[in-house]
Formats: structure tokens, sequence, C-alpha cells
């Protein structure tokens, strides 16, 4: 499932609905893009899957999964309950030509505008992997940063997972592939066809994941 460029989100204050704007319409703020794959259509075909992996979904509870990236940043919400139920995904790209602060800024801005009209109840975001490169994890810790500050702004819970705990809420392995989570995202939430790009999915996954252990933390 390709997200149309060009297009962002809008959500109408008295329900959850994804509403999309003109492909032609304004783009966000300082040149960010922000790519909405709006009302996630799910697949038909009943699955088993969801209620093998995820016993302890926390119903009717909204959760946004961010996957953190200076120059993409997926963000994905996703409805808890049995099978739980994704409501949009998408990302939010930044001007590679931008000085640092600005695209910090136009990050920001992306973030907050996808919280205040998806409304989330709670944030879940990946943590930096420790094993990538330098300047790698350098980029990826300040697009958390202001993932976490976007978040606190709203007056969100946050909660971090590491990638490898993320992996293995989803597929059972802590070293799956990024196909291999698009494809169990893509079962999980019962659509027809795995999510792309892979930020979007793995936003996904990461709220997925809050999802699985939210009950588990509470009940420590």
């Amino acid at each position: 499932m390709t997200i149309p460029t060009g297009k962002r989100c809008s959500a109408n204050p008295t329900d959850r609905t994804t509403h999309h704007q003109d492909p032609g319409s304004t783009p966000t703020p300082r040149a960010s893009r922000t790519e909405n794959l709006g009302a996630v259509a799910p697949d038909s075909r009943k699955s088993s899957v969801s209620a093998l992996l995820m016993p302890n979904l926390t119903k009717h509870m909204f959760v946004m999964g961010i996957d953190p990236g200076l120059s993409a940043t997926g963000y994905g919400v996703v409805e808890g309950g049995h099978p739980p139920t994704a409501v949009l995904a998408g990302v939010i790209r930044t001007d590679t030509a931008a000085p640092m602060a600005e695209r910090l800024a136009e990050l920001f801005i992306g973030l907050t505008q996808v919280i205040d009209e998806s409304r989330p109840d709670v944030v879940a975001v990946e943590s930096v992997f420790t094993n990538q490169n330098l300047q790698t994890a350098i980029s990826v810790g300040r697009a958390s940063g202001v993932a976490l500050l976007a978040a606190a702004r709203a007056g969100l819970e946050v909660s971090e997972y590491a990638p490898t705990a993320v992996k293995s809420a989803i597929t059972g392995d802590g070293s799956a592939s990024k196909i291999q989570i698009q494809q169990m995202v893509a079962r999980l939430l019962r659509l027809a066809e795995p999510p792309r790009p892979a930020d979007a999915a793995d936003a996904l996954a990461i709220a997925l994941c809050h999802l699985r252990a939210a009950p588990l933390e509470r009940a420590r």
C-alpha cells in the first residue's frame, strides 16, 4: 500500500475519521512534507494471527507509533481491540538542503500537526539503535528528541522501545527483516497488503508493540 505523495491528513474534531486535502493544496510549513496513508483499508479475510500474537491488547486505546529519522519520520496510529485497527499512517520528510535547526523545526511542526489531528491517547517511540554508525545515530537521536518534545508538549504519555523489542513483539524474532515486519503488520491489522514505505510500517509496528506491552507494564 503506497502512501500518496503531496497529501496531508486532517481530522474531524468530533471523531477520528481521516480526511484528505486536494493534492494541490498548500504543503506543510517550512517545506516539510507529510505523506499520509489515510484511513487504512482492512482485509476482509479472517485471521487468527491477532489472537495468537497479541492477546493483551488494550481496547479503545489510540496509540501513535513514531519511527524517528531526520530525513523521514514514520508515524502510525492504531486503535487497540480484537483485532487492532490501523487508523492512519504516513511519513514526514524534511528538506535535506535546509540547515539542521530548520529541519528539526520542520519535523516538530509536522509531528505536532499529526498529533493535533489524530489525537492519540499515548505515543510510542523507537529508541536509538546503538549499533548504528555515529552520524546516523546522531541524526536519529535528534529526530527522536523532537518526537519526545512534540508528545510532551501535547501532554501525552510516552514510551520508548528498542528495535529488537518491537521486532520480537510483532514477529517473535528480534532480528526480523523490514519485509517481515511489513508482512506481519499487515496480518495483525488485517490489511489487504503490507503498508509502505517501511517507515510507516515500522511506526505501526511500534504502536502495536506498545499495545502488547502496556497491559504487562501495568500488571507489574
